[in-house]
């Protein structure tokens, strides 16, 4: 997933203004270094068409941009945590935008948020 807008190698100088532990919740999520069912369903062969996301209704596959952008289980604290900050961004680089682009302060609240998502599948697994 990562790979899809990231194009160089190299350190991403804003997170240098991060703390410690935002860092590694975004690290861990754009490196797919977690339990979402994107992930698992990988390591125990379940087919891709099959890993679903089971918090909401919609039927879509459990990856990293569901549950950052579109998983229903999720819209009060994506709301709480994103909304204020990305209300005219396009949907289509909302992903590339919260997980590189981001100012600071944005990607403080990302970070908070990654980490909800995450802490909801650590023990699933």
């Amino acid at each position: 997933m990562y790979s899809s807008f990231k194009t160089t190698v190299d350190f991403e100088s804003n997170l240098k203004q991060l703390c410690r532990r935002d860092i590694l919740y975004l690290f861990k999520y754009k490196t797919a270094n977690h339990f979402l069912p994107v992930e698992t369903g990988r390591v125990d062969g379940t087919p891709f068409q099959d890993r679903k996301c089971p918090l909401c209704d919609t039927g879509d596959i459990g990856s990293d941009k569901h549950f950052l952008i579109t998983c229903t289980f999720f819209s009060e604290e994506r709301k709480n945590c994103l909304d204020p900050y990305t209300p005219s961004i396009p949907q289509y680089m909302t992903l590339k935008y919260l997980l590189s682009d981001a100012p600071i302060d944005l990607l403080k609240y990302v970070s908070k948020f990654v980490n909800i998502i995450m802490s909801k599948f650590k023990d699933k697994w």
